[in-house]
């Protein structure tokens, strides 16, 4: 009954089914998608979520995820706070048929498959008109009501300009190649108004009457660099999103960049502004909490990721980072003596060059000074200074007698 792509959604192992708003009214539906690397961050985000919820709406919060663990479900449902006016509910879309197409799209290690279900969730939630999408790696300070109740107007989505792309110039070494890139092959002429894919407010009823997720689709066959679902969503909703403040998807990454304050003004005393009070702090790049305990709004997350049942994983992932930079360090340190080494090794063997010339060279002075010793007592040398004698005897006089005329 799925529309668009004909997706079907599955709950474990059980037959396909929709799924159905778990409130009739005044609810707020709020979606992530995951997979089990992603799931301690999740616990630590849904936390903070219904943590700052309001008791007077309801939640409706959906998780989609791949191949997800029965100890990790049991585990994220803990930590989501237990009131009637929150549900939450797991769903396992790695049957589902189409994504066996979606598998071979661009990825990395850090960012899986998993990252585009986003771009489909029209077709997962055909029964919803309106779609809260926040990524696993959040913290939410502020209740979510304000967000999802944007007046969307005739926009496919509201969502917050990715500071670090708009200002590409300041934060990038290869922001030529990557602004051409967006333009050439995804049609994105304008990175003022690229914007994070991270928390999205999605108008699923806009996006299913236009029939979006097929272009969406055909855009992430050809993307295969730098951003992933974000640069398909960019180059789709580009002229039909409706950008709004900051504070909805602070990345944390950017502050601690060089150049950050030589950005446009007015645009960085509006970060500024969201830098003090975040309402969603999203935990951007490889760089988490758990492997640096130095930038700004670190600390907040631990307040949090300490409540959670994953506690101890986190915990363990900060002695995990410590290894693994003691690892780097060493292996930088075995580089750096392997090269040191190497240049010993072509120093000693310029030394051996040097050294061999020299012999050759005190070598050749000796045969030069053994052959005029030998020239100098043959007869042709003596008769030689014999018959240049007087001339150079009478120059000499010459030249006295010049020097006493000139006295």
């Amino acid at each position: 009954m799925l529309t668009s792509l004909r997706l079907n959604v599955m709950i474990s192992d059980q037959q396909p089914m929709e799924i159905i708003p778990a409130y009739s009214s005044n609810y707020v539906t709020v979606c992530f998608c995951t997979d089990s690397n992603y799931a301690p961050l999740l616990s630590v985000a849904l936390y903070s979520l219904t943590k700052n919820s309001d008791p007077n709406t309801n939640y409706d919060i959906i998780v989609l995820h791949n191949n997800l663990s029965e100890s990790h479900i049991n585990k994220l449902n803990q930590s989501v706070i237990k009131i009637p006016s929150i549900t939450i509910r797991f769903f396992n879309v790695n049957s589902v048929n189409t994504f066996s197409s979606v598998r071979q799209l661009f990825t990395t290690e850090y960012m899986t498959v998993t990252a585009y279900y986003r771009l489909f969730l029209s077709s997962f939630l055909v029964n919803y008109s309106k779609v809260l999408y926040l990524d696993c790696d959040i913290l939410v300070l502020q209740n979510i009501d304000e967000l999802y109740n944007t007046d969307l107007k005739d926009n496919m989505c509201a969502a917050v300009i990715d500071y670090g792309i708009a200002n590409i110039d300041y934060f990038f070494e290869d922001s030529e190649d990557i602004k051409k890139y967006l333009k050439d092959i995804l049609s994105i002429d304008n990175v003022r108004t690229y914007f994070n894919s991270g928390v999205l407010v999605l108008n699923l009823e806009k996006i299913r009457q236009n029939k979006l997720e097929e272009k969406m689709l055909e855009v992430a066959k050809i993307n295969n660099k730098y951003f992933h679902d974000q640069n398909v969503l960019n180059s789709v909703l580009k002229n039909s999103c409706l950008l709004i403040d900051y504070k909805w998807n602070y990345l944390w990454t950017l502050p601690n960049c060089r150049n950050y304050d030589k950005t446009n003004h007015e645009e960085y005393q509006k970060y500024e502004a969201a830098r003090k009070r975040p309402a969603i702090i999203h935990y951007t790049s490889t760089i988490k909490p758990y492997n640096n305990n130095v930038w700004e709004w670190h600390q907040i997350f631990w307040d949090y990721a300490l409540e959670t049942p994953f506690r101890d994983e986190l915990i363990e992932k900060i002695f995990t980072s410590l290894n693994n930079n003691h690892d780097i360090k060493i292996q930088t340190i075995k580089k750096e003596n392997s090269e040191l080494k190497r240049l010993n090794e072509a120093l000693s063997r310029d030394n051996e060059i040097i050294q061999h010339n020299n012999s050759e060279l005190e070598k050749q002075q000796i045969r030069l000074r053994t052959k005029y010793e030998k020239m100098k007592n043959s007869i042709s040398f003596k008769i030689g200074s014999i018959i240049t004698f007087i001339p150079r005897k009478i120059t000499t006089i010459i030249h006295k007698h010049k020097k006493a005329s000139t006295i």
